[in-house]
């Protein structure tokens, strides 16, 4: 890969079960008049040798006739999206292989070569990559997403991290539109675990989301509040906690009610601008404060408020 810009600039992304490569309602239904959709909209498709948008749905209505597009196909061929295939090198489109016919991937990959072709993008096929990530079979398991993409990028080494750095250090774009929220969650564990670059792997990781709203195809996502942008904190901490457990030795107990509340009250008020540090950092002070060492070896984790306020005082107070 030449050591250039755009040559060193990656888009992964989640293929979105409902919305690639447009969204299901956009689809004619049967039983219903020709040319509406399952909402009842008027639609129509692009004719098959159309220069723009070949074979793809669009709305009819008083505003005039506009495409309909899932978060893929508007982030690659979108005139105004930063991430379009003239702006980036290698495209990573991220499936699961055990949904098999129930994952839209096999849907999308025509229509981004109908697309592509129609624009003169002869080399597309050899930057846009549907990749199939194995093993997860519970899309509320943090675990199993981290370990399944951990082994893509450990096998793969999509984003060139054991190759000699060029001039130009990677740029991974990762949009967090598509997936679940847990798939969003585990993206950010992975950027803070160093695993997507930083500094360490001399890369740059940037955080986008679609933006109907403002008529933009991508905006910018902040990632320095982490309660900002991850609806359950919760599990973010469970998980923390639990690793940490694993990696000292320490039995992990459930947490009581009364310490549940006092957690749950500090995760929404304070900032945790260290983000997912903040929330290492806190662990291994829980570790060290309700576990006491027998024999040599550290007992369960034993649950007291007292403790767990010391825990945190000297988590995000103490200098």
């Amino acid at each position: 890969m030449a050591d250039d810009a755009s040559a060193r600039r990656f888009y992964v992304s989640w293929v979105d079960r409902r919305k690639d490569p447009w969204p299901k309602w956009a689809e004619r239904a049967e039983g219903l008049p020709d040319g509406r959709s399952r909402k009842g909209r008027s639609i129509a498709h692009r004719a098959a040798d159309d220069p723009e948008w070949p074979g793809v749905p669009e709305i009819l209505d008083g505003s005039g006739p506009r495409p309909y597009l899932g978060p893929i196909l508007t982030t690659l061929f979108h005139p105004r999206s930063p991430c379009n295939l003239k702006g980036v090198q290698h495209v990573y489109l991220l499936y699961e292989k055990d949904l098999a016919e129930r994952s839209p991937h096999e849907k999308l990959h025509p229509v981004v070569e109908q697309i592509g072709t129609a624009r003169g993008l002869a080399d597309w096929h050899e930057r846009v990559h549907l990749v199939p990530i194995a093993g997860i079979t519970d899309h509320a398991d943090h675990k199993q997403i981290l370990d399944a993409v951990k082994d893509w990028i450990d096998g793969a080494d999509p984003f060139n991290f054991r190759r000699k750095p060029g001039r130009e250090k990677p740029h991974i774009v990762i949009n967090l539109t598509s997936g679940t929220p847990t798939k969003h969650a585990s993206w950010l564990m992975l950027y803070w675990e160093g695993v997507l670059g930083g500094s360490a792997l001399n890369a740059f990781v940037q955080f986008v989301q679609g933006d109907e709203s403002r008529r933009e195809p991508l905006r910018d996502v902040p990632i320095d509040v982490l309660s900002q942008y991850v609806a359950d904190v919760w599990s973010f901490w469970d998980f923390t906690l639990k690793r940490r457990c694993r990696e000292c030795g320490v039995e992990h107990t459930e947490v009581t009610e009364e310490c549940r509340r006092q957690l749950e009250g500090v995760f929404r008020h304070q900032p945790l601008t260290g983000n997912w540090r903040d929330l290492m950092r806190l662990a291994d002070q829980v570790l060290l404060l309700l576990t006491a060492a027998r024999g040599g070896r550290p007992t369960p984790l034993t649950w007291n408020r007292d403790h767990l306020e010391q825990a945190v005082f000297r988590t995000f107070h103490s200098s």
